[in-house]
Order: structure tokens, then sequence, then C-alpha cells
């Protein structure tokens, strides 16, 4: 007698994972969704359905979507502010270092468009 080992339905669900990585995941697809369906129309179960979680298991790494646009928002400027470091560091005269500091955030925003918009054109959210 054989007996069958396998589900006959699998979640779409993904499987525990490194807590950082998840977050990344989220935050990589909130910023997408927020992109395209604003803040008010994102909410926690799109972004929850897009990285293959349930909304109860995203609440274990944000307590809502506020927080997440935060992080969003924190993790860009962080990066733009890494990039002025370095420039904010060189000996060049100042009037050429305010052109590469313009120049930088200009790239950035080709480079990071979706978190670009939600860093400078998203409403402070209360």
């Amino acid at each position: 007698m054989s007996v069958s080992t396998t589900s006959a339905s699998r979640s779409n669900r993904k499987a525990k994972g490194d807590g950082h990585e998840r977050r990344a995941e989220i935050l990589t697809a909130a910023e997408r969704i927020f992109v395209e369906s604003g803040y008010d129309g994102a909410t926690i179960r799109k972004i929850a359905d897009e990285v293959g979680l349930s909304s109860t298991a995203l609440y274990m790494h944000f307590s809502d979507k506020g927080e997440i646009l935060n992080e969003i928002c924190r993790n860009t400027f962080e990066r733009l502010a890494e990039r002025n470091r370095g420039i904010l560091a060189d000996t060049a005269p100042a009037l050429t270092r305010l052109r590469r500091i313009a120049e930088g955030y200009v790239d950035f925003g080709f480079e990071h468009p979706n978190a670009y918009r939600l860093a400078y054109l998203t409403p402070t959210i209360e």
C-alpha cells in the first residue's frame, strides 16, 4: 500500500527566513506599491501578499504602513548622506563640492526613482 506524502495544495507563503532579509523584501515591495497605489491605496495586505507573507507575519516586522514608509525614507536619506560625506571630505573648492552634491541628488533620483519620489514627494504621514 502506498501513501502519498505530498499535499493537495501548497501555500504560497514563503518559509521563515532571516529577519533582515525579510525586512528588505518588505521594504522593496512596499516602495513599489506606495509609488503605484499611493500611501492611501497601499495596504498591509497588498504588501504582505507581494512578499508571500500573511498580514500577521508582516506585523512582526513593522507596526503599520507608516513605519514602513518612514523606514524607506530614512534609508533613502542615509544613502544620500553617505554619497555626500565623500564629496564634503574632498579638498575641491566649495562651489565644486556643492555642484557635485546637487548632481548627486539628480543622479540618485534617476537611479532610484521610487525611493526619491517617496522621500521627496510624499506628504508627511502622521
